[in-house]
């Protein structure tokens, strides 16, 4: 876990905010996602069902792993390493973060609104886990 834990944009024990439009994957979609780029696929129905079951309840206490990714709106996280902020633009950067250990409220409607409000043990802009 150490070899993720670099200082480039990254934060311990934050509050984390996001808001804008995109997807928010919660610790079973980062599972089947990570599978699906080993090659390991499942019927479409599977993915769309663990997408809204794992989306109905918006309080989370200590979910494992979760990704953020804007297409518009930004994330923040505000902790004991300072301050980071990405922000996705009309150009087509979009905003993402990995975060660790996160409690707080998620909302994220099939139109894609997303907002996210809670603590986290970590968090780093961008996807965290890289697939070699």
């Amino acid at each position: 876990l150490m070899q993720y834990l670099d200082e480039n944009r990254s934060n311990i024990a934050c509050l984390v905010v996001a808001i804008g439009y995109g997807v928010l994957l919660f610790t079973p979609g980062v599972i089947l996602y990570s599978m699906a780029q080993h090659g390991i696929l499942f019927p479409l129905i599977v993915y769309i069902i663990i997408f809204y079951a794992t989306h109905i309840i918006p309080f989370r206490i200590l979910n494992p792993v979760s990704y953020i990714g804007l297409t518009t709106g930004r994330i923040t996280a505000v902790g004991m390493e300072g301050t980071w902020s990405v922000e996705a633009r009309e150009n087509g950067t979009t905003a993402d973060a990995t975060v660790l250990g996160f409690s707080g409220i998620t909302i994220s409607t099939p139109k894609g609104l997303t907002f996210i409000l809670g603590f986290a043990i970590y968090a780093k802009e961008g996807w965290m886990f890289k697939l070699h």
